[in-house]
Protein backbone atom coordinates (compact mmCIF):
# COMPACT_ATOMS: atom_id res chain seq x y z
CA UNK A 1 0.00 0.00 0.00
CA UNK A 2 1.25 3.40 -0.88
CA UNK A 3 1.23 6.15 1.77
CA UNK A 4 1.67 9.54 0.08
CA UNK A 5 3.51 12.03 2.12
CA UNK A 6 0.92 14.30 3.11
CA UNK A 7 -1.00 11.57 4.25
CA UNK A 8 1.49 11.31 7.10
CA UNK A 9 1.16 14.59 8.17
CA UNK A 10 -0.45 15.53 11.41
CA UNK A 11 -4.17 16.72 10.58
CA UNK A 12 -3.13 20.12 11.72
CA UNK A 13 -0.49 20.85 9.31
CA UNK A 14 -2.37 19.33 6.62
CA UNK A 15 -5.64 21.13 7.36
CA UNK A 16 -7.15 22.42 3.91
CA UNK A 17 -7.22 26.28 3.82
CA UNK A 18 -10.34 28.11 4.62
CA UNK A 19 -11.66 29.53 1.43
CA UNK A 20 -12.29 33.19 1.23
CA UNK A 21 -15.56 34.51 2.28
CA UNK A 22 -17.64 37.09 -0.15
CA UNK A 23 -17.74 40.27 0.77
CA UNK A 24 -21.62 40.84 1.92
CA UNK A 25 -24.03 42.73 -0.24
CA UNK A 26 -25.01 44.98 2.14
CA UNK A 27 -21.21 46.06 2.50
CA UNK A 28 -20.76 46.06 -1.00
CA UNK A 29 -23.80 48.35 -1.66
CA UNK A 30 -22.34 50.96 0.81
CA UNK A 31 -18.76 51.07 -0.88
CA UNK A 32 -20.87 51.29 -3.82
CA UNK A 33 -22.67 53.88 -2.98
CA UNK A 34 -19.27 56.06 -1.88
CA UNK A 35 -17.61 55.25 -5.06
CA UNK A 36 -20.72 56.84 -6.98
CA UNK A 37 -20.82 59.56 -5.24
CA UNK A 38 -17.29 59.85 -5.48
CA UNK A 39 -17.20 59.53 -9.51
CA UNK A 40 -20.03 62.18 -9.74
CA UNK A 41 -18.08 64.81 -7.94
CA UNK A 42 -14.94 63.80 -9.43
CA UNK A 43 -16.33 63.92 -12.99
CA UNK A 44 -17.73 67.03 -12.53
CA UNK A 45 -15.49 68.91 -11.59
CA UNK A 46 -12.96 67.53 -13.92
CA UNK A 47 -15.40 68.28 -17.10
CA UNK A 48 -16.32 71.86 -15.76
CA UNK A 49 -12.55 72.35 -15.63
CA UNK A 50 -11.94 70.95 -18.83
CA UNK A 51 -15.21 73.09 -20.65
CA UNK A 52 -14.11 76.11 -18.59
CA UNK A 53 -10.15 75.78 -19.84
CA UNK A 54 -11.03 75.29 -23.92
CA UNK A 55 -14.89 75.67 -24.34
CA UNK A 56 -14.32 79.42 -23.64
CA UNK A 57 -14.70 81.41 -27.88
CA UNK A 58 -16.58 78.26 -28.62
CA UNK A 59 -20.16 78.33 -29.81
CA UNK A 60 -23.08 77.42 -28.47
CA UNK A 61 -23.91 74.01 -30.17
CA UNK A 62 -20.59 73.21 -28.74
CA UNK A 63 -21.08 73.57 -25.37
CA UNK A 64 -24.19 71.59 -26.12
CA UNK A 65 -22.32 69.00 -27.90
CA UNK A 66 -20.22 68.59 -24.94
CA UNK A 67 -21.97 68.74 -22.26
CA UNK A 68 -24.43 66.78 -23.61
CA UNK A 69 -21.79 63.99 -24.20
CA UNK A 70 -20.62 64.38 -20.79
CA UNK A 71 -23.89 64.43 -19.26
CA UNK A 72 -23.92 60.96 -20.60
CA UNK A 73 -20.31 59.77 -20.65
CA UNK A 74 -20.69 58.75 -16.67
CA UNK A 75 -23.32 56.34 -17.08
CA UNK A 76 -20.22 54.02 -17.90
CA UNK A 77 -18.45 53.48 -15.13
CA UNK A 78 -21.57 53.88 -12.91
CA UNK A 79 -22.91 51.05 -14.58
CA UNK A 80 -20.02 49.35 -13.58
CA UNK A 81 -20.24 50.39 -10.35
CA UNK A 82 -23.32 49.24 -10.31
CA UNK A 83 -23.19 45.79 -11.57
CA UNK A 84 -20.35 45.30 -8.95
CA UNK A 85 -22.61 46.19 -5.79
CA UNK A 86 -25.74 44.24 -7.17
CA UNK A 87 -23.91 41.11 -7.91
CA UNK A 88 -24.45 38.20 -5.04
CA UNK A 89 -21.52 36.07 -4.15
CA UNK A 90 -20.99 32.93 -6.54
CA UNK A 91 -21.85 30.70 -3.79
CA UNK A 92 -25.01 31.75 -3.25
Amino acid sequence: MDVWPHDALPAKIAAPVPEKTAMPVAIKKIFGMIALVALVVVYALVATAIATAHLGNSPWWVHMLYFFLTGILWVVPAMFIVSWMIRLPSGK
